[in-house]
């Protein structure tokens, strides 16, 4: 395949960290938050960052989806 397409000149590998993200972590807090109070109980302590991912996909992978978007029309 690389005789007939030649060397790749650019690669970029991207993935999705969380731990770099306080703006995401912020709002998937605050989406928590809601959800409990909604809910009527107390939660003293917050789950952490893998749990409030788990629990909320849409919001984690649409934000990247936005930066995705950001970054392709910098380019």
């Amino acid at each position: 395949m690389i005789r007939q397409l030649g060397p790749p000149f650019f690669c970029v590998t991207f993935t999705a960290s969380v731990n770099d993200w306080p703006i995401l972590v912020k709002k998937l807090i605050f989406l928590h938050i809601q959800h409990v109070q909604n809910l009527n109980t107390k939660n003293e302590n917050l789950p952490n960052i893998k749990d409030l991912v788990k629990n909320d996909p849409f919001t984690y992978v649409r934000y990247y989806e936005h930066r995705m978007n950001s970054f392709q029309s910098f380019l």
